[in-house]
């Protein structure tokens, strides 16, 4: 379902990271027209591959084996990354079903479970010092005060920016290492399959709330102990706590 788009400047004075993307001219004015892409083999987490719409995807699905001439023959416009999700938000189908409410009940409920359980062992928000142990993937916390420490081992779910108020889910930024996506794509299949686009695309507008809302969806399909978040220059980055280990005190 997803492309790779290489490394390009895009300019566009409207919005945007600047990245070069395509869509089939049907969308640019449309709405509710559907969305479709082709996902790369060899790079299966892009974040805006060329996209059409549902009659043009119809005549992808006609031409069968001769798909990809199909794709060719599609009359695309080239637009910026930021005018490409807000295309895609307009005509990606809605959720008349309601699943995406129901999934996130389901998620608060549990998360709130495991919430509870990891605060009873190691209540992380009083720890006021953190940092990365990045050959072990673990996230080093400790009390300044009373110089406790404890490891967490972690997998980071997305970021959120303050700057751009958007949301980045970890499987879809291309400066990350396989390890750290591989858990991640089981939401994104559920996403694609079911058409839920906060889980189907990596990338997207949004606010804190939609931020937790995400990891808590995490905590479904990765088992782990609870939720975390530690800031970065523009916002905060969003992660599931798989394991805590107690650490000697310092002294």
């Amino acid at each position: 379902m997803f492309g790779l788009f290489k490394k390009r400047k895009h300019d566009c004075r409207s919005s945007g990271y600047g990245s070069p993307t395509r869509i089939c001219e049907h969308l640019s004015a449309g709405q509710h027209l559907g969305w479709f892409v082709r996902r790369d083999p060899d790079d299966a987490d892009a974040s805006w591959p060329d996209a059409w719409c549902g009659a043009c995807n119809e005549m992808v699905v006609a031409a069968g084996k001769e798909a990809d001439r199909a794709v060719a023959a599609i009359r695309f416009s080239s637009v910026c990354d930021g005018c490409y999700e807000r295309h895609r938000d307009r005509n990606w189908p809605g959720d008349s079903e309601g699943q995406m409410a129901r999934l996130l009940g389901r998620a608060k409920t549990e998360l709130a479970l495991r919430q509870q359980r990891l605060r009873a062992r190691y209540d992380l928000d009083r720890f006021d010092w953190f940092e990365w142990e990045d050959e072990t993937h673990r996230l080093l916390l400790s009390k300044r005060a009373t110089g406790q420490r404890v490891a967490a081992t972690v997998q980071i779910v997305g970021s959120f920016s303050h700057r751009t108020h958007t949301w980045f889910w970890n499987w879809g930024r291309d400066d990350k290492d396989e390890r750290e996506k591989q858990r991640l794509r089981e939401i994104r299949r559920h996403g694609e399959e079911n058409a839920l686009l906060k889980l189907a695309v990596p990338h997207w507008p949004g606010d804190e709330r939609d931020a937790w809302d995400m990891t808590a969806i995490a905590c479904l399909f990765v088992a782990s102990e609870g939720i975390y978040r530690t800031p970065h220059e523009n916002g905060h980055t969003y992660m599931l706590v798989l394991a805590v280990e107690e650490l000697s005190q310092l002294q």
